[in-house]
């Protein structure tokens, strides 16, 4: 684990509430989440952060996630996706 996992792991455990449990979808374009086998390695990968609760079908470049916000951040998923050289464009 690298200083800057720990470092989101640190923050997302302080702003933490036993009594909120607050999952939120959220949408992402993926540049290069081009087939089943790129799907499969990026669900194996998100599946183990804290918080993740899910993640959506396979769609080529766009991917779906449900996380607890009191667990994990957006800011950590993309860093674990950049980490396995996946590419997360942010667009509105």
């Amino acid at each position: 684990m690298s200083w800057y996992d720990k470092k989101l792991e640190k923050s997302a455990n302080l702003n933490f509430s036993q009594d909120n449990n607050s999952v939120i979808t959220f949408n992402m374009i993926i540049t290069n989440l081009n087939t089943i086998e790129d799907y499969e390695r990026i669900n194996k990968v998100l599946r183990t952060i804290n918080g993740v609760e899910g993640i959506g079908t396979y769609n080529q470049k766009k991917l779906s996630i449900m996380y607890n916000q009191y667990l994990t951040s957006i800011e950590h998923i993309v860093y674990k996706l950049s980490q396995i050289g996946y590419r997360y464009v942010n667009r509105f």
